[in-house]
């Protein structure tokens, strides 16, 4: 399982940039209410710190939140102890019998930067068999022309006791690009550094419309997820699986 999300570029993630799944969260919660599929588990892909399942058992639900990194779970399992949470692949790992699948923060691109994409029809179709009649998978992604020209980008992010710089390269292949993460986080009086290199795929959305259709999912491309509103190099679609459970 490879390295993502140590313990201080999680820690400034969760810090700094919760806002994403905050933002997501009533869009969430609204495709839930209005789901055939009843108020059954929710599996939550790439779960990281546990911003999302928190909103979520505040609302009712129960949560698995699946995650390969060991730190960010950490911090999930504080924030959300009523949820259960395990670290494992999205491309391997098992689903229980669920009422939604949710997979918001790019998870797809980072899981599947270097897998092949024979892999990610295998987990639409574990996804399609988890879901009850009537479940949802709702689902954003990396898409491609997010960097026009295939010019490096950079960013740049303070918190109280945190900086983190971000590095984009997407000169050399179309589908993916690379993000080189320099933080820097206090440790007493000092600041330590670290470096992580994160490689994300991108995607059209006619093709993953395409491959959830091919399983039997009734595909609706989507704009925004509640608050968060997708611009240029990003994406989103709502998958639902035929039937009802009620």
């Amino acid at each position: 399982m490879a390295a993502s999300y140590g313990p201080d570029v999680a820690y400034i993630h969760d810090q700094g940039f919760s806002e994403y799944s905050l933002s997501a969260s009533r869009g969430v919660l609204r495709v839930l209410r209005e789901s055939d599929a009843g108020r059954g588990l929710i599996v939550e892909l790439g779960c990281g710190s546990g911003i999302l399942a928190r909103q979520l058992g505040f609302h009712g639900y129960d949560v698995l939140g699946i995650d390969r990194s060991e730190s960010m779970l950490r911090i999930a399992r504080r924030r959300a102890p009523s949820s259960t949470f395990v670290r494992a692949s999205l491309v391997t790992t098992r689903l229980p019998r669920c009422a939604a699948v949710l997979a918001i923060g790019e998870v797809l691109s980072f899981a599947f930067a270097t897998e092949p994409l024979a892999q990610l029809d295998r987990l639409f179709v574990r996804i399609y068999r988890a879901l009850v009649p009537g479940g949802v998978f709702l689902v954003d992604f990396g898409k491609l022309g997010r960097f026009p020209g295939g010019m490096p980008k950079e960013g740049f992010w303070t918190g109280k006791d945190w900086a983190i710089l971000l590095e984009v390269d997407h000169s050399d292949t179309p589908d993916l690009l690379t993000r080189r993460l320099t933080s820097f986080r206090r440790v007493g009086a000092l600041y330590r550094r670290r470096v992580e290199t994160h490689t994300l795929r991108l995607f059209e959305t006619p093709d993953i419309q395409a491959r959830l259709e091919r399983i039997g999912f009734h595909v609706k491309p989507l704009k925004s997820i509640g608050a968060l509103r997708f611009r240029s190099g990003h994406a989103g679609v709502l998958a639902c699986k035929p039937g009802s459970s009620q």
